[in-house]
Parts: structure tokens; C-alpha cells; sequence
């Protein structure tokens, strides 16, 4: 079989993967703070700066708020403690309810010493007043904010676990009455603890669900203990929707919507995974696969089961859409207890999941962001456990490694509409389509995500418009605005006066040793830097990250530029990446590229464009002038395995006819061209068609290489806790991108006795079996299963087998497992990737030091050509070369006199074959003839000048 290499490879830093440019780093040393968050947390601009900042509650009742500073830690500013005490809070949302310019807090959980309260902000954003809500004693779930009167103020809404969903209207001052301007009992005749006392509120979304332009709320319902036959049925389970009639009143009808869904849902997560201008659905449930709705524009959802999105092995807690790669389209995110999971949006309503982006700890409740004001979305997260405990995982932050691509940021301010302008939505049309955003306040599960409107360009460098429907005021469009900027609106007042985008003297941020860069902002306005410049160009000497206000005169609406960061002697080292496998066959060949330069590149190869063609083994290196000096990437080696060439003789025929061709190998084709061509003969000696005119022939050899052998997985158990219940048996995915024998895996156990490993395709078929008795104590077993390229695969035991093992009696192995010190994906070569299990990310199980056999493969070598020439050659030729042949007839001897040194002798009879050959250093030679039959001969004579042929006759 020829080799076929299926997997990429990539050397200085490219990440091999469909979705490459998706990559985070944990950038927790900007937080002053160790703190460790239950369930809420909240990603907002507190303080009206135009950039992000983090609201937490540390140890679940700390009021702490960190305050985005460029080029700097956040600034912490310290609240203390607003609740009862560790794991109090259960939901969090923040707003500016009294429009003083500082977001205030609402929380509440479980106490009725502590009940669901506000804390609201003074004037410079430095203390707070505690005002609890009435009736604030109930057990709050998660808490949306929005103006459900549309007075222009910010009001509540809190979910109740234990009865029906209660409204605080605000007052238009910050102080808030209980409303019941929605009816949440839509069960008449209510009886605490049955089905008709409309409890079981979790999640909640205030979304525009039906394109009607006005706000409607959603709650996910679950209701712990109702369970059994019938229970999706309990409307203590079934999710409601509460319509906004567009006069002051609500009508529940999610029925008609067709997401009045009765499993044990957690959250429901409202964005537009398709670009087509309205807000699907995607829905984590605890009893059932999480589901993804499709809004078909007027508010009524099919469901889309075919989208990749699952939830299962994990306990989901929390979900937010972003577009995190600034592709156009959002990406979702979910947060649990056991695992957490990340899925790409491709763009065809699938989603492929991503793994290994933020370490290997679990995420419980992320929100998100631009920390760091560059445009690319990040994350604040909490590493709590079930439901709203912290753990000792301290908080952290995960700024988004950036890419190429483009975006814009609208940043809203009400003054007819609330002033966070919650409930607005924002499209953007242009070479994509439409996106669109809404402004939130509290959504999923006690979290927040940024109130800025967000959205990634790809690679479009223009935009066509920008649509605002406001909250209250009506609709707002911005014609032909730039790319890659925050652009500030404020309702029936201003926009943003330009771009405020930051240039630099040298075309980069950054500056050699002894030297300095100058930035500068657009001319012709107010500047206010962020190191506390007010010039239009600012003179940087030292490394940091820089941003500059832009504001015009009369123009209320600053433009706040993003964010760029000044390196010193910046490393330039370029990447370089291939497009297949760098080992291959002899013919074959491997495209290697270079990372973007605008200085050019000059290959070790002596090219000097940005991707080679590589047919030759060998090492190749790339390098680049930086400002600096000069960077060469680390080098690939490319190997090239080719048989050995064989060797041919020519030969020569008197008159149109067939000849008799040799070459040495071991497994010989001839072709009728150098390269490419077509087969016309096999094996070591062939004779060839008819010809009438000299035609050349190429024989080339196939050598067998050996496949070689891998190792992987994790090499050996670690840590304590080594065994789970005695009831789990589970499975190890695995994906497969070369043909591969497993032929042996290492397993510990303490209780002697034959279990059976299976290996199960993704579908569930078993493929193969092997059954093993397994001592105490580690050991290699012997599993020899073949495995062809796919995904999904699995190996388990069989719990029958196991149930059999002499003084066990459980379903379960009596393997050992790892409970921690586990980072998914493991690779096995090239040909393996072991993925995760169906128990969770931190979980390794059983199967440990995989090793692993390839195919042996056949690769073709060099050509080497044969040529059959036809008639024979004169003697005036064979003077012109410096030969002298003679007699001719020839009876006893036949002479050969040249004066050209070195070269060689071979006669042919007229069937082709070789009947006398010599390679001699004289000037002259002699061939004794007595013995040949009589007849026609042909002599071949070859020196440094060339060759001759000529028909000889012996007598």
C-alpha cells in the first residue's frame, strides 16, 4: 500500500485544528485579587468609561468591583459584605437604576435576613446603600433587568424557585414597588407544593423574540423534584413566554411558539446563529440533551437536532453566545458542574466543539467581554461548584489571543430609554448579511455579559450600516461607518465624531533598544490618552498599552480607540507551517508557508516567496527582517522515502521489431515517460511492443517501508482517589486519522480477574473484542484491534464480564482512573487523538501508554530509462566520436582503437540480447569473435563524447 498521511502539522506556533485561530490566555495576573465567585458574575462598563470592567461577589456575598485600566491591573474596589454569608447569592444583574453614571447592583439568594436587595452606587462610585426589595424573603433564581413598563427606567425581574416570578417597578428615582404588571400565575387556583403554584422559575431572558419591536420574557423552568411519568407535563416544568402586547400588558404564549419545553430546563440563551435577523434559541436542560430552536422570523421555533451541540457528560449551569473569533457569526459557550464546553459556530447551523482552550480546570460561570478594550472578546469566569458554593479555584480572566479579522463595538446611552439602553437592538449590514445584538441586563443563570453591541467583520473592511431600534425612542441608522472601532451613540443627542484608531511613526507598536515610537490619534480634535496626554501624537519610551478619547467640540460622544499594546525589540520569529505530512514518497511533495512579513522572506532554500513547493528531503527554515533584526523560524525537516533507482541498458535493434529490456529491483514497472506517463510493462526483464523508431522506456522500483510504531495517551495513573463507583464503566473517545493496529494498552487493578475490552464505533457498533485476564497490581494487555480513520470511537469493558470477576460482582472494571492532572486532547503519533470520556474533562480512564503499530507502505524511487534504438549507425558517426571499428566482416578478432580514454563495449544480437560487454581504460581493445554464431551484431560504444551504434557482421 502507498503511504497516505492524513494529519496536518505545523511547527512555531500554528495551532492544527478546523478552527485555528481560536485561542485564550490566562491573563489573571492583571486582577489585584484572589477571589473566588458562586454562581454570579457580571462583565458591564460600571463606571460609563466605555470599557468593560467585572462585578463579582466573592465568596458569594462580597460586594468586589474591578475596574479595567490600560496598560494596567484592574483597580479593585472593595464593597464588603452584602449578604448572609458563603454561597449566598444565586442571582446578580447590574444597571445605573438611579442614573447617576455608576452601575448599581441587584443580588439576592436564600435568606430572609438577607433578602433580594439593591445596592445602589453613589455619585462617584465609592459606596453603596442597601435598599431590600418587597416581598424580597423567596428563593431567587436568576434576575433579568429591563424597562417592562417602558417609562425609561430600569426595572426587576426575579425568578422564584418556590412560587410564581415577581416584578419590582421602578420608580423612575431608584426606589422600586412589586408589580404585577405580568401575571405569573397562569395556573388559577394556586396551591403551594402542586402543579399549579407556577414555580420552578430558573433562567430568564428579555428578548424581542418575535420581531415585533417591543421586549418579551422568557423563563426556563425546573422543578427539582417533580420527576416521573407525566413530569414534562407539570407546568412547574414546561418554560414559558410572556408576549409584550405592545400596550403595558403580557400574554403567555409559548405554546404557540413552540418552546413551551417540559424537560428540567436550567437556561435559555437567546442570539442569532444564522445571520438572519432574529433570535433563536438554545435551551440546557438537566434531564434531556440541550436543545437549539431556530427562529423562523416571527417567533415561532422548530428544533434543529442535527446541530452538534451536547451537553451530555456534564451538568449545564450556564450558556452565552459571542463571537468570540470575530468570524460573523456568535459562538456559544456552556459552564457546569463536571465539564464545560465550547462550540464553534460553523455557519451552517452546526457547531463543531472546540477543547483545550482554557486549561484544565472547569468553568462553572463565565461571562464575557473585552477586558482588555482591543476589539476580541474575553472572559471572566468562576470555577464555583454546584449549585452556587465556591471552591478554592481563585476567579479568572481568559483574554482572547486576537486574529486578523475585523469588528465594531456600538456602545449606547439612553435618554428617553433607560440610560443603560437595555432592550435595544443593533444590526449591522454589509458583505455578510445582517447581524444582530440586543442589549442585556442578566440572563442564563445569575450571570451578565457586556452591555456593548459586538460583532466580528471576518475579513470585511467596510461596513454599509448600523441600525439602532432604541427601547422607546424608534430607530437610528449610521451610514458607512469604519471598521475596528467602539463607536459611542447617545440616543437623540450624538454619534461618535471618528474612528479613533491609533497610528504609529513605523508602521508597528513597537520600538528597538535606544529608540522610541510615536503614536498618534486623528488630527483635528480633543485628545485625552491614557497615560494623561492631551496632545494628538504621544512620544512612548518604555513598553505598555495605550488608548486615546477622540471628542469634538459640541459632540457629546466621545470616540474611545482600541487598545494597542507598545513591545520593545519585538520577537518576530516567523511561523511556518505545512500543508500536509512532511515525510512522504518519492514524487510526492509539501507546500510550506510562512507567517505574513511586510518585509518578505528568504527561505534556506534560497526562495523567496511566502510558501515553498518542497519535492527534496530536507531541513527548511524561513527567515524574516524584523524592526529589530533578523528572525528565523524553527525548522522542518522533510523526509523523502524512495526505492533505489534501478539499472538499465540500452538497446539496439537492426529493423523494426520488439526488444528485450532488463533493469535490477525488485519489483520493477516500466513507463513510457521520465514522469507521470503510462504503465506499459512489469518485471525485471521485458520485452517490449512493437516499435519502428528508437523509443526510450523508464523503469522504476517500489521499496516497502516499514510503518513504524507510537506511543501516547497518559503514560501512567496519577494521584489519589484512584477508583470510581462501583457501578461506572465507562467509555474513552477517541478519534482516528490514520490507519493503525492498538496493539497494546496498560491497565491496574487490585482485584485479579478476565474483563472484556470492547471498542465501539461512534454509532454504538461493536467493532471488536478482546477478552484479558489482568493481574493485581499494572499491566500491558494485548488488544491488537485494527482501527481505520474516524471519529467517535470508544473502548469500554463488558459489565457482565465484570459482574463475573471472582469477589467483585459490579458493573464496573475495578480499573484504575485518574480524578485529576488531565488535559484532553492526548495524541498517540499522529495517528491517534484520545478526546475525553463520557464522565468528565478531569476524568481519565483505565486505558493508560497506548502504543500503537502503522501499516508498512510502499513508495516508488527515481526513474532510470532504457532506450531501443532501431537501425544501425554509420561509420562516419562512430568517427566523429573518436571510435575506429574493424574488420567489417569480422572472422577471428574484431578490432576497437579510440582516442578519447575511457569507455565501454557492448554487442547485441538481433533479438536484443547482450552477447559480450567490457569497460576498459586503453586507447584500444580487441573482441574475439571464433565463438559467436555467424551472423548480424550490433556494437555499442560509449565515452565521455557519447555513444555509437553500428552493424557489425561475423563470418
Amino acid at each position: 500500500m502507498k503511504k497516505s498521511l492524513l494529519t496536518c502539522f505545523g511547527i512555531g506556533g500554528l495551532m492544527i485544528s478546523a478552527n485555528a485561530q481560536l485561542a485564550f490566555t490566562d491573563a489573571s495576573a492583571r486582577l489585584s485579587n484572589g477571589l473566588n465567585s458562586g454562581c454570579p458574575i457580571t462583565v458591564v462598563d460600571w463606571n460609563n468609561d466605555g470599557m468593560d470592567d467585572i462585578v463579582r461577589l466573592d465568596q458569594g456575598y462580597i460586594l468586589v468591583i474591578d475596574e479595567q485600566r490600560p496598560g494596567q491591573n484592574f483597580v479593585t474596589h472593595n464593597f464588603g459584605a452584602v449578604g448572609s454569608g458563603s454561597g449566598w447569592a444565586w442571582g446578580m444583574a447590574v444597571a445605573d437604576f438611579d442614573n447617576n453614571g455608576y452601575k448599581d447592583v441587584v443580588a439576592g439568594g436564600y435568606s430572609t435576613s438577607y433578602p433580594l436587595r439593591v445596592l445602589m452606587m453613589n455619585a462617584n462610585g465609592t459606596s453603596v446603600t442597601v435598599q431590600n426589595l418587597s416581598p424580597g424573603n423567596f428563593f431567587v433564581q436568576n434576575i433579568t433587568l429591563g424597562d417592562f413598563d417602558n417609562d425609561g427606567s430600569t426595572d426587576i425581574f426575579s425568578c422564584d424557585d418556590n412560587a410564581p416570578a415577581h416584578i419590582f417597578l421602578n420608580n423612575g428615582s431608584g426606589t422600586f414597588s412589586a408589580s404585577t404588571i405580568i401575571n405569573f400565575d397562569i395556573t388559577p387556583g394556586q396551591t403551594s407544593g402542586t402543579s399549579n403554584d407556577d414555580s420552578g422559575n430558573y433562567g430568564s431572558v428579555y428578548t424581542d423574540f418575535d420581531n415585533d419591536g417591543d421586549l418579551d420574557l422568557y423563563i426556563a423552568k425546573c422543578r427539582q423534584a417533580v420527576t416521573g411519568p407525566g413530569a414534562t407535563s407539570d407546568p412547574r416544568r414546561i418554560n414559558i413566554m410572556f408576549r409584550n402586547n405592545g400596550d403595558g400588558t403580557y400574554t403567555e404564549m409559548a405554546t404557540s411558539a413552540n418552546i413551551a419545553v417540559g424537560w428540567q430546563s436550567w437556561t435559555a440563551c437567546f442570539g442569532d446563529v444564522d445571520n438572519d435577523n432574529d433570535f433563536d434559541l438554545v435551551l440546557t436542560n438537566h434531564d434531556h440533551e440541550s436543545q437549539l430552536y431556530i427562529n423562523d422570523g416571527s417567533g415561532v421555533y422548530t428544533e434543529n437536532t442535527t446541530s452538534g451541540i451536547t451537553t451530555s457528560g456534564m451538568t449545564p449551569i450556564e450558556t452565552l453566545f459571542a463571537d468570540f473569533d470575530n468570524d460573523t457569526y456568535i459562538d456559544l459557550l456552556i459552564g457546569g458542574s463536571s465539564n464545560f464546553k465550547f462550540f464553534h459556530n460553523n455557519g451552517d447551523l452546526t457547531f463543531s466543539e472546540v477543547t483545550n482552550l482554557f486549561g484544565s480546570s472547569i468553568i462553572y460561570a463565565p461571562a464575557n467581554g473585552d477586558l482588555n478594550h482591543d476589539g476580541f472578546m474575553d472572559l471572566a469566569v468562576s470555577y464555583a461548584n454546584i449549585y452556587t458554593s465556591p471552591s478554592s479555584t481563585d476567579d479568572k480572566i481568559w483574554f482572547n489571543n486576537k486574529n486578523s479579522n475585523h469588528f465594531v463595538v456600538v456602545d449606547l446611552k439612553g435618554t428617553t430609554s433607560n440610560i443603560d439602553a437595555i432592550g435595544a437592538r443593533v444590526s449591522i449590514y454589509g458583505a455578510w448579511g445582517v447581524q444582530t445584538r440586543e442589549v442585556r441586563a442578566g440572563e442564563s443563570y445569575g450571570t451578565q455579559n457586556s452591555g456593548f453591541a459586538h460583532f466580528g467583520l471576518g475579513s470585511a473592511t467596510s461596513i454599509d450600516s448600523i441600525v439602532i431600534d432604541w427601547p422607546t425612542s424608534g430607530s437610528q441608522t449610521i451610514y458607512d461607518p469604519a471598521p475596528d472601532q467602539f463607536i459611542s451613540v447617545i440616543e437623540n443627542d450624538c454619534v461618535s465624531p471618528v474612528a479613533a484608531s491609533i497610528t504609529s511613526s513605523n508602521g508597528s507598536y513597537a520600538f528597538c533598544t535606544g529608540q522610541s515610537v510615536t503614536l498618534s490619534a486623528p488630527a483635528g480634535y480633543t485628545y485625552l490618552w491614557s497615560n494623561g496626554a492631551t496632545t494628538q501624537s504621544i512620544v512612548v519610551n518604555a513598553t505598555g498599552e495605550f488608548n486615546v478619547l477622540v471628542s469634538a467640540a459640541g459632540n457629546n460622544c466621545g470616540s474611545l480607540s482600541p487598545t494597542v499594546s507598545v513591545t520593545q525589540n519585538p520577537d518576530e520569529t516567523p511561523s511556518v507551517s505545512a500543508n500536509g505530512p512532511t515525510e512522504f514518497c518519492y514524487g510526492e511533495s509539501v507546500v510550506l508557508s510562512g507567517s505574513s512579513h511586510p518585509n518578505g522572506y528568504s527561505w534556506s532554500n534560497g526562495e523567496t516567496t511566502q510558501s515553498i513547493t518542497v519535492t527534496d528531503a530536507g531541513t527548511y527554515s524561513m527567515t524574516v527582517q524584523g524592526a529589530c533584526g533578523n528572525f528565523t523560524s524553527t525548522p522542518i525537516t522533510v523526509s523523502v522515502n524512495a526505492a533505489t533507482a534501478p539499472t538499465t541498458s540500452d538497446v539496439n535493434i537492426p529493423v523494426p521489431g520488439t526488444a528485450n529490456l532488463t533493469a535490477t529491483g525488485t519489483t520493477i514497472s516500466w513507463y513510457d515517460a521520465a514522469s507521470g506517463g503510462n504503465l506499459v510493462g512489469t518485471g525485471n526483464n521485458w520485452t517490449t511492443p512493437f516499435i519502428n523508431t528508437t523509443t526510450t522506456y523508464y523503469a522504476e522500483d517500489v521499496a516497502t517501508f516499514t510503518g513504524g510504531t507510537a506511543t501516547g495517551g497518559k503514560p501512567y495513573v496519577t494521584g489519589a482517589n484512584v477508583y470510581s463507583g462501583n457501578t461506572t464503566n465507562a467509555k474513552m473517545y477517541f478519534d482516528v486519522t490514520e490507519a493503525c493496529t492498538l496493539n497494546t494498552v496498560k491497565v491496574y487493578t487490585d482485584i485479579a480477574g478476565t474483563r472484556l475490552i470492547q471498542l465501539y464505533s461512534s454509532g454504538g457498533t461493536l467493532l471488536n473484542s478482546a477478552s484479558v485476564n489482568i493481574p493485581v497490581d499494572s499491566s500491558d494487555i494485548t488488544l491488537n484491534f485494527a482501527l481505520t480513520p474516524g471519529t467517535g470511537y470508544y473502548l469500554t469493558t463488558d459489565a457482565i464480564t465484570n459482574q463475573a470477576i471472582p469477589g467483585w460482582g459490579n458493573p464496573g472494571p475495578r480499573l484504575k482512573r485518574n480524578s485529576g492532572d488531565v488535559a484532553y486532547p492526548y495524541a498517540v503519533g499522529s495517528s491517534i487523538s484520545i478526546t475525553g470520556n463520557n464522565q468528565g474533562t478531569t476524568l481519565y480512564y483505565y486505558f493508560y501508554d497506548w502504543h500503537i503499530t502503522l501499516p508498512d507502505f510502499d513508495c516508488p524511487g527515481p526513474r532510470s530509462s532504457a532506450t531501443v534504438t532501431v537501425g544501425a549507425v554509420g561509420i562516419g558517426e562512430l568517427s566523429e566520436n573518436g571510435f575506429n571499428v574493424y574488420p567489417n566482416p569480422a572472422k577471428d578478432m574484431l578490432y576497437i582503437s579510440s582516442s578519447n580514454g575511457n569507455y565501454s563495449v557492448e554487442m547485441y544480437d538481433v533479438t536484443g540480447r547482450v552477447v559480450y560487454t567490457k569497460t576498459t581504460t586503453s586507447g584500444n581493445s580487441q573482441i574475439d569473435v571464433n565463438e559467436m554464431v555467424p551472423g548480424v551484431y550490433f556494437i555499442r560504444l560509449e565515452n565521455a563524447s557519447g555513444k555509437s551504434i553500428r552493424k557489425i557482421i561475423v563470418e
